[in-house]
């Protein structure tokens, strides 16, 4: 049999000392070199967690632990073991119960009384490279996000510039037109937009004939 040359970091979580010597044997049948790690209760796995610099490629879990069991464990060992896989390795075969621990995170169940070699290391390889392909779509997910988060921003603020502008300009017009009503000229409100019409008389202040003002040749100043 050819076995796994690659280093894995495995923590067993398992009070049991004979289910523990079962699980290394099993580990070492398919993996040249397991750095396996050891603890009996939940307390010693929480201080290992929080303190060690080296970060756990598997938690394999027994859920009958003298500090916690059930569902009390399967929710705090995942609370410290944040991006680890959790297996949990147990003798309960109730099928709610297994697919309840799935939905709250457990990368896998696996009952004792079936366990091999085989379809430990088959589980461990799955979950470790599920996780890892999970993470690699949720960077993907995140980059494409932003980019369309980025660009939906500049798509924003060219709206509104626009805006802006649109209404920059329907200020200016409107103060233009105050200040010909100002100076005596008439409006013609029904005249398309078009160049200023001045037969007789230009207008007091500098203007421009690309703007939207029609001031009819029959406009007169005020006495």
């Amino acid at each position: 049999m050819i076995k796994d040359k690659k280093t894995y970091h495995i923590l067993v979580v398992e009070d049991n000392p004979g289910d523990y010597l079962l699980i290394t044997d099993y580990l070492e049948e398919h993996i040249s070199n397991p750095n396996i790690i050891h603890t009996q209760n939940y307390k010693e796995t929480k201080k290992l967690i929080e303190t060690s610099k080296q970060k756990m490629d598997v938690v394999l879990l027994d859920l009958s632990l003298p500090d916690k069991s059930g569902d009390e464990s399967i929710e705090n060992i995942l609370e410290i073991c944040e991006d680890t896989p959790v297996i949990v390795l147990t003798g309960y075969s109730d099928i709610d119960f297994s697919i309840n621990s799935i939905s709250k995170g457990i990368a896998d169940y696996l009952l004792k009384d079936e366990l091999t070699g085989d379809s430990l290391y088959k589980s461990i390889i799955y979950c470790i490279e599920r996780l890892k392909k999970n993470n690699e779509l949720f960077e993907s997910e995140k980059s494409t996000y932003i980019e369309i988060l980025e660009d939906s921003m500049s798509e924003a603020y060219r709206h509104a510039y626009n805006n802006a502008c649109k209404s920059a300009h329907t200020y200016k017009e409107k103060a233009m037109e105050r200040k010909l009503r100002e100076l005596g000229y008439s409006i013609e409100p029904n005249f398309p937009k078009a160049q200023v019409i001045t037969d007789k008389v230009n207008p007091p202040f500098p203007f421009n004939p690309e703007e939207t003002w029609i001031i009819s040749n029959r406009s007169i100043l005020k006495d």
